[in-house]
């Protein structure tokens, strides 16, 4: 029934177009010039013809301009079916992307120690105390010789006596406890701590103290595994 009312309104306005607007119109036209007395008029029969015929006409006019409306609904879902395709591999490839940029983040943030890992402890600690000695008054000059007796030598030599004690109170009190325990740190990983496990309460080292850590942590990932 709707097909049908549909199909009744595509219809009329072209059969009203070529009825009134096209039969009644050209004899309306040819009885406003008419000669006297020479009245056009259409039979009955023809005027059913025309009817009929403007039917077929109008339903042909009308056909032609479903299947116009059909090309176009065509062209513009095949038009939308393209847009939606490329949308989509476009979504698709920043997704894509997107993962990609995730994995090689999360690679990157595995390559790098946390601030509270051995490793980044350690690499802390020989900057600070690299630091330590940048900043501490130099060494004094305290000359000894072979005419002076023990107690100008005593004499002599006290104010290196001080600086070293002064350097070695400060280092026991800011990084002997640190470093002591971060050997332990290494060595329960596996690593050799020999050369720094005896020096590292005093300070004074064959090898600098700095050198040392930065060395043992090397030896591990950003995870504080031992490297292999």
């Amino acid at each position: 029934m709707h097909s049908l009312v549909a199909n009744l309104r595509a219809i009329l306005p072209y059969w009203w177009v070529l009825v009134v607007g096209g039969a009644l119109a050209v004899s309306d036209l040819y009885n406003w010039h008419r000669p006297e007395g020479k009245e056009f008029r259409i039979p009955h029969s023809w005027r059913l013809t025309i009817s009929v015929a403007a039917i077929v006409l109008a339903q042909f006019l009308a056909y032609r301009d479903q299947g116009e409306n059909l090309a176009k609904v065509i062209d513009e879902k095949r038009e939308l079916s393209i847009q939606n395709d490329t949308l989509r591999r476009q979504r698709d490839s920043e997704n894509s992307e997107n993962a990609r940029l995730t994995d090689e983040n999360a690679r990157l943030k595995a390559q790098i120690p946390s601030e509270t890992s051995l490793k980044a402890r350690a690499v802390r600690t020989a900057d600070d105390y690299e630091k330590f000695w940048r900043t501490r008054p130099k060494t004094p000059e305290c000359l000894q010789t072979s005419q002076m007796t023990p107690e100008e030598q005593r004499t002599a030599m006290a104010p290196c006596n001080a600086w070293q004690f002064k350097i070695m109170q400060e280092y026991s009190e800011r990084f002997a406890p640190t470093i002591m325990a971060m050997v332990e740190e290494f060595r329960a990983k596996g690593i050799n701590v020999r050369d720094i496990e005896n020096c590292a309460p005093s300070g004074f080292c064959g090898i600098a103290i700095s050198v040392q850590l930065r060395a043992m942590a090397a030896r591990l990932d950003a995870s504080d595994n031992v490297k292999r």
